[in-house]
């Protein structure tokens, strides 16, 4: 009896850690997408569309003045390096730009609001 039941916890804590560690890795780059919102207003979002060539478009959704600023970070080592940015605002359109994203690098989006505050989001790390 003990050890049936040392048997069934041993299956059930291994199945625990093999689906946290299944769903904690880095996302591949399937299209990637972030929302950034600020005292109830989505002011802006961000999304990478992954067929290439891969593009990086940026959108201002809210009419306060203000834009927003969004950045590309590729991994180097220990660190996260910028690898471009897109602004934009003042106009009724997004703003995309080809992205330089390449194989076995992880990389993340980050949108920030150009107002104030330094109000910001980062996207999960992903890979191509």
């Amino acid at each position: 009896m003990t050890q049936r039941w040392l048997v069934r916890s041993s299956v059930a804590a291994g199945a625990a850690v093999a689906l946290a560690l299944g769903t904690t890795g880095p996302a591949h780059a399937a299209d990637t997408q972030i929302f950034l919102y600020h005292n109830g207003h989505q002011l802006g979002h961000m999304y990478h569309s992954d067929p290439d060539p891969d593009t990086i478009t940026v959108c201002d959704d809210y009419a306060d003045g203000h834009g927003v600023r969004g950045v590309i970070f590729q991994a180097w080592g220990v660190q996260w390096r910028p690898a471009g940015v897109i602004d934009d605002g003042g106009d009724a359109n997004c703003d995309s730009v080809v992205a330089p994203i390449v194989k076995d690098s992880f990389w993340k989006m980050q949108l920030c609001w150009t107002g104030a505050d330094n109000v910001c989001v980062s996207s999960k790390m992903f890979t191509e």
